[in-house]
C-alpha cells in the first residue's frame, strides 16, 4: 500500500532553505563558484539536502558516485560504488522521502541513504532486451516511477520500482512504434502522471519510420500505466516542409512541483522543447515553452531564442 502522508522531499527542502525554485525569479545571484579537483569523475546531477547543502551525483568509468557539499560550497566527502555505466550519466537524481537519494542512468538505478551509504541498485534489462536508458524518475507513495527512451525493438516505457529496488511493472507506449521517446515525468494534483517526449510522425506513408521525424508528445496516464489522454504537437507529414522536421519535448514542470508564490498565475504545465524546423547556421536555435491545460487543450507557445 502506498504511503501518501509525506510531502515530496524536494519541495520540503525548497520551502525550508533559501533556495528559489520560482519559474519567474529574476533576482538570482551567484552564491559561490568553486571547482573540486578531488572529485573522481564527471558530475551530472545535484539535489539539495536536509541541511541546505547539496548532494552531487556522477560517474567515473564503471562506477557511480555521490558527493556532499555544504551551503557554502565546501566539500563534505564522496562515496563511490561499482555500477557499470556504459553511456555515462546520471540522467536524473531525486531526494527520496526517507532522506536518501536516487540516481538513474541509461542502464539502471542506484539508491543511497542520507549519509550516501549504499542501499540498492537495479540494472535489470527490460523485456529481455538491452538496457532501458532511463531518462527521468519521480517518487509517489513508496514507489518510484521512471521513464525511458525506446530500447531495442520495444517502445519507451513507464517503469514502476518498489522501495527495495525491484521492478514491479513496466508499460510501453505504444507497442506499435519503437522509435518514440519519453524524457520527463511529473505527478499531477489528481494523483496521475504526465509524461513528455517525442512521437514519430514518419513521412511519405511510413507512419512509424525514420526515428528523427518526430513531434512533441504529451501523455497522461494513471498509476497503472493506462493512457488517459495523449496529444502531439508539431507538423503533419503532408509535404517537404515537414519531411525533415524534428521536434521533441524535453521536460515538464507544474505548480505542483514548484509551489512558489510567484507561480500562482501558472495554472497548467510548462513543457520545454526543441526543434530543427528552419534551423540554419546563421539562425539561432530556438526552444519552446508550452502552457497547456490538464485536459489536453491546444497550448499557448512562446518561442525563445537560445
Amino acid at each position: 500500500e502506498e504511503d501518501t502522508s509525506e510531502s515530496d522531499s524536494n519541495n520540503i527542502t525548497s520551502r525550508t532553505c533559501s533556495f528559489s525554485t520560482s519559474l519567474w525569479d529574476n533576482n538570482t545571484s551567484i552564491t559561490f563558484n568553486k571547482s573540486y579537483s578531488d572529485w573522481k569523475g564527471i558530475p551530472s546531477q545535484v539535489s539539495q539536502d536536509e541541511e541546505c547543502g547539496y548532494v552531487v551525483s556522477g560517474t567515473n568509468s564503471k562506477k557511480a558516485w555521490f558527493a556532499k557539499i555544504d551551503k557554502e560550497g565546501e566539500p563534505k566527502g564522496q562515496e563511490t560504488y561499482e555500477f557499470e555505466a556504459p553511456f555515462g550519466g546520471p540522467n536524473a537524481m531525486i531526494r527520496t522521502k526517507d532522506g536518501g537519494y536516487l540516481s538513474i542512468f541509461s542502464h539502471g538505478l542506484i539508491k543511497v541513504d542520507k549519509d550516501l551509504n549504499f542501499k540498492w541498485k537495479n540494472t535489470k534489462k527490460l523485456h529481455g532486451q538491452i538496457p532501458p536508458y532511463y531518462n527521468d524518475v519521480i517518487q509517489s507513495g513508496n514507489n518510484y516511477y521512471a521513464v525511458t527512451d525506446w530500447h531495442g525493438e520495444k517502445g519507451p516505457a513507464l517503469v514502476q520500482i518498489n522501495s527495495q529496488g525491484k521492478i514491479t511493472k513496466s508499460s510501453r507506449y505504444p507497442e506499435s512504434c519503437k522509435f518514440n521517446n519519453l524524457n520527463s515525468i511529473i505527478e499531477t494534483d489528481d494523483g496521475n502522471f504526465m509524461m513528455v517526449g517525442s512521437v514519430v510522425h514518419g513521412n511519405s506513408g511510413y507512419a512509424c519510420s525514420f526515428s528523427w521525424l518526430t513531434n512533441k508528445w504529451i501523455v497522461k496516464v494513471n498509476k497503472n500505466g493506462k493512457v488517459l489522454w495523449q496529444k502531439s504537437y508539431g507538423c503533419i507529414p503532408k509535404g517537404k516542409k515537414c519531411s525533415h522536421n524534428w521536434e521533441e519535448a524535453n521536460d515538464i514542470i507544474s505548480k505542483v512541483n514548484y509551489p512558489s508564490a510567484d507561480n500562482t498565475a501558472f495554472d497548467g504545465f510548462a513543457v520545454s522543447s526543441k526543434e530543427t524546423k528552419n534551423l540554419k547556421k546563421n539562425r539561432p536555435q530556438k526552444f519552446k515553452i508550452i502552457k497547456t491545460l490538464a485536459a489536453g487543450d491546444n497550448p499557448n507557445i512562446k518561442k525563445i531564442p537560445k
